[in-house]
């Protein structure tokens, strides 16, 4: 059983979470956590939802296109978490780098193909 992270963004519309977790239900993936924000200025959606089951992405992602609006934009990746070192100087500012082009990558999703 794999553990992946499906991180959705798009344009805000009624029923989204149910979609998206309406085809988790149909490929009998386990949500083991979900996280769901609407930026009501710009009128976005972002959800981060862990899953639990045997994954067929190509079959999942395809579900999900189909239901999601098309500007939509989704990203599934593996939950593993990866164990690493940094190493800074005591400048703040080193430190301060890393985390921010981290947090920037962790948003920049791919759109659909």
């Amino acid at each position: 059983m794999e553990k992946k992270t499906l991180l959705t963004h798009c344009t805000d519309a009624p029923g989204l979470i149910s979609k998206i977790t309406n085809i988790c239900y149909k490929h009998q993936l386990n949500i083991i956590h979900n996280n769901e924000y609407v930026d009501n200025t710009s009128g976005h959606f972002f959800m981060r939802t862990e899953l639990e089951g045997y994954f067929n992405d190509q079959t999942f992602l395809a579900d999900l296109d189909q239901a999601l609006p098309e500007n939509a934009k989704r990203k599934l990746m593996s939950s593993e978490r990866k164990r690493i070192v940094v190493l800074v100087t005591k400048e703040a500012h080193c430190l301060g780098d890393i985390l921010m082009k981290n947090y920037d990558a962790a948003w920049t999703l791919k759109s659909p193909p």
